[in-house]
């Protein structure tokens, strides 16, 4: 009976409902901003953009074909818009510097820039250290210090209680210290 009403709800957007394409906005909405929010990082940029999304969404709603297909065709409008913004803004580095998760959502280890050599090797201290931490911590440990997110954002986008990102941050700072034995100062000094 739901199915045969989504078809028929779905089949009324299609043909130019505003009240179904009401539903799908409440149902779409947040998560599109917030997507859009993460890709950006600017809240009023995200607002606008989720908007055109939509409106692009209702203009080209004949090319979906089922309601499977709505979500993430949404998503991808919203991955365009978000990339044209970046390229537009001169911030789409930014965005490729970013972390790769790959499929099995391990994080890639990031490059550190190339620097003069005492440099280098505290930063391959530092780069085998982290590397030595378990997956999570070290999903955390970049979230918090590479991507500057709030512990708050990192629970929300792991699906894990703050407290735990606390925990997680914590414990990862001890064995790093334990890990790089007397270079603790030395790397401080240099991030300073």
């Amino acid at each position: 009976m739901s199915t045969l009403h989504n078809n028929h709800r779905f089949e009324q957007f299609r043909a130019g409902s505003r009240v179904a394409f009401e539903y799908y906005y409440d149902l779409y909405a947040d998560r599109i901003h917030f997507y859009l929010q993460e890709r950006t990082g600017d809240w009023v940029t995200a607002t606008d953009k989720t908007q055109e999304a939509f409106v692009i969404l209702f203009t080209d709603r004949e090319k979906i074909n089922d309601e499977a297909h709505l979500c993430p065709f949404l998503y991808t409008i919203a991955k365009n818009l978000s990339l044209k913004y970046l390229r537009e803004k001169g911030r789409l580095k930014d965005l490729e510097a970013e972390l790769v998760y790959s499929t099995k959502a391990e994080i890639l280890v990031p490059e550190f820039p190339k620097t003069e050599e005492a440099k280098g090797e505290i930063l391959m201290a530092l780069r085998t250290s982290w590397l030595s931490l378990p997956a999570k911590k070290r999903r955390i440990v970049v979230l918090y210090y590479w991507h500057k997110k709030s512990t708050a954002e990192i629970a929300i986008r792991l699906g894990i209680d703050i407290q735990t990102v606390r925990n997680h941050l914590s414990q990862s700072i001890i064995l790093l210290r334990k890990s790089l034995d007397g270079r603790w100062e030395e790397i401080n000094l240099f991030f300073s």
